[in-house]
């Protein structure tokens, strides 16, 4: 006995496509992430790298206050817990702008303009400048990234079909 043929099912349109308004399987996570440009996934490394750096040093500081060193000067345990927490928001930062997570642009924004003050200590304040500014170097390309017109225009969604303008008689469909 031979089995009756099965009616072909038409999948559904791909996200961004036409829109009907049944519910779709597209949710607002895929409305929103959009692939970024090179400048943002760029910056995104740079800070996911600055991000890991800080919770690279919070584990030393764990390491050197659990083996006892003199804790006189600084508190090793409550600067680890420091650094772990901006490291984490750091890193946090650096993976959704990697992702395509537009907020991860203010942390990282917040986090450069704060390296450039330290940048500006250890090249001045401690004679360190072979410390202070590659740090400022850095901090410099992340923020140029970060500000570039690329990023700007990913940033402000001109990069999605359909945007919202006045150009636009329809309702907002991104």
């Amino acid at each position: 006995m031979r089995a009756a043929p099965r009616a072909e099912v038409a999948a559904p349109p791909a996200c961004g496509g036409e829109r009907d308004f049944r519910v779709s399987r597209c949710g607002y996570a895929e409305a929103v992430i959009t692939r970024p440009p090179a400048t943002v996934r760029g910056a995104g490394l740079i800070v996911a790298v600055q991000g890991a750096t800080g919770l690279l040093v919070a584990a030393v500081l764990l390491i050197r206050a659990i083996g006892g060193v003199d804790q006189r000067v600084a508190n090793g345990f409550g600067t680890a817990v420091w650094f772990v927490v901006a490291g984490g928001a750091v890193l946090a930062a650096g993976w959704a702008l990697l992702t395509g997570r537009r907020w991860g642009r203010g942390l990282a924004v917040f986090a450069e303009l704060l390296l450039l003050p330290v940048a500006w200590y250890l090249t001045v304040g401690s004679d360190r400048a072979l410390f202070g500014v590659p740090v400022a170097a850095v901090a410099l390309m992340a923020l140029a990234l970060l500000f570039s017109p690329a990023t700007l225009r990913w940033l402000s969604g001109d990069d999605q079909p359909g945007s919202a303008s006045s150009a636009n008689s329809g309702p907002d469909s991104r």
